[in-house]
């Protein structure tokens, strides 16, 4: 249900039969295919109004580049010569996908199109934000970890439960290997943010840690995790290249 109106749509413009956005003439190469080739050289994309850079802030993947210049005329020309690239590299391209998967949730914008590079209040929304998706994974985690061990829960996995939600993480499974924007992921950021407002009971949840050295472990743990996402974060700030850099064809 979630891929047949872009797969109706691709049939009855273009008597393609493909579920995959198209973009440009029939004859052109798929958008997805280019999008691959994209995503392994550049790690990050935002639409920008920043006046001192008026198209677009592209962060470059200097690793992903690399692997990228031994391929053909630099480029992926067929889905079948992009899953032997993957299959030649599995850890590059695994590790390059959980950065696609962080740097999709890492909002360091306050607007979808950014006005400034950086904007008043950035800092301390970017750690709300790594906080939150720390609490909804954990949060995720320990719910499905209790389902194993709940018949209740069992049942309920056994109703539209799955199913609906593969079709709403579908499209984010999809994009992960893409040039990420933020936007790509909104379906799991809202996942994860609802997993907070109806799972989490904070006083309950502070009385069943325990003792005084559970919570500092904790506290440590939760420190790590914001001082990892900042690195990573910046990490990938430090790779923005000039729009003239960014994804042609």
């Amino acid at each position: 249900m979630v891929l047949l109106p872009q797969w109706s749509i691709n049939w009855h413009h273009f008597q393609r039969n493909t579920p995959l956005v198209m973009a440009g003439a029939p004859q052109a190469r798929p958008l997805y295919l280019k999008q691959l080739t994209w995503g392994t050289a550049f790690q990050r994309y935002e639409t920008s109004l920043i006046p001192e850079i008026p198209q677009s802030l592209v962060y470059a993947d200097p690793a992903g580049q690399r692997l990228l210049a031994r391929q053909p005329a630099g480029r992926f020309p067929s889905y079948g010569a992009y899953l032997q690239f993957v299959a030649r590299h599995p850890v590059a391209t695994g590790l390059r996908y959980l950065r696609h998967l962080f740097n999709g949730l890492d909002i360091r914008f306050p607007t979808p199109y950014p006005r400034h590079l950086h904007p008043a209040g950035q800092q301390a929304l970017r750690l709300l934000n790594y906080a939150l998706l720390g609490l909804g994974t954990w949060l995720a985690l320990a719910v499905w970890w209790r389902g194993r061990q709940s018949r209740p829960t069992r049942e309920l996995w056994r109703a539209p439960v799955a199913p609906v939600l593969l079709a709403v993480l579908l499209p984010c499974l999809l994009v992960l290997p893409t040039l990420i924007e933020c936007r790509f992921l909104l379906p799991l950021h809202m996942l994860l943010l609802a997993a907070i407002a109806t799972c989490w009971q904070p006083r309950t949840w502070w009385h069943e840690l325990g003792g005084p050295a559970r919570r500092v472990a904790l506290l440590v743990l939760a420190t790590g995790w914001l001082w990892g996402c900042w690195q990573l974060s910046e990490d990938t700030a430090r790779h923005l290249r000039p729009p003239s850099e960014a994804p042609q064809e």
